[in-house]
């Protein structure tokens, strides 16, 4: 202690700071909200499945109408008309602005088809050569057998289509070539019967 007539310069110990000198506690950052989705986008968008194809309604130009397996009309102007377009003795329908000479207008009524007389000819099938032939002295080691080929067709039977392979095989024995509707379809086509019936040509 200083004694009397003495001073005290010593520093006098800090009192500790009152909860008021106290700076306040930091506030806590607000907590952010979670983000809104639009209500078109909470579920998944649904999957679209391709359309089916049109139907078709009608046979273009230079089209078949039958090859489909039945008669689709030729669209808007255009004409059915019955011929042999690939020079092969085969006739069928195309769609066509107009029908060429040599062809049959089946628009809008059926007309009848060439008949049997205006066709080729069956082509007549090239002879069998004969095998050659060995000289008696030569002798030769037997020949071996392969199976022999199915027979040629060389007619059409009863109820057959003389044109089903191609080509005209004429009718067999005394049957007639008769062309006519027989499926009621509208479909002229040639059978082998034993006479021709009422519209039948």
């Amino acid at each position: 202690a200083c004694s009397d007539g003495a001073v005290d310069i010593s520093p006098s110990p800090a009192l500790p700071p009152t909860p008021s000198s106290l700076p306040p506690p930091p506030v806590p950052p607000p907590t952010p909200a979670p983000p809104h989705l639009p209500p078109a986008l909470k579920s998944p968008p649904p999957v679209l499945s391709p359309s089916p194809p049109p139907t078709v309604v009608c046979t273009a130009l230079s089209g078949d109408p039958w090859a489909q397996g039945q008669n689709i009309a030729c669209c808007g102007q255009l004409r059915s008309c019955l011929g042999n377009w690939g020079g092969d003795g085969r006739w069928h329908y195309l769609c066509l602005a107009a029908c060429s000479d040599g062809a049959v207008d089946i628009s809008p009524s059926p007309a009848l088809p060439p008949t049997p007389s205006s066709l080729p000819p069956p082509p007549v099938p090239p002879p069998t050569p004969a095998p050659p032939h060995l000289p008696p002295a030569l002798k030769s080691p037997p020949p071996v057998l392969s199976p022999s080929p199915p027979p040629t067709v060389v007619c059409t039977a009863l109820s057959g289509d003389p044109w089903a392979q191609g080509q005209n095989i004429a009718c067999c024995g005394q049957l007639r070539s008769c062309l006519g509707n027989w499926g009621g379809d509208g479909r002229w086509h040639y059978l082998c019967l034993a006479a021709c019936s009422d519209g039948a040509v």
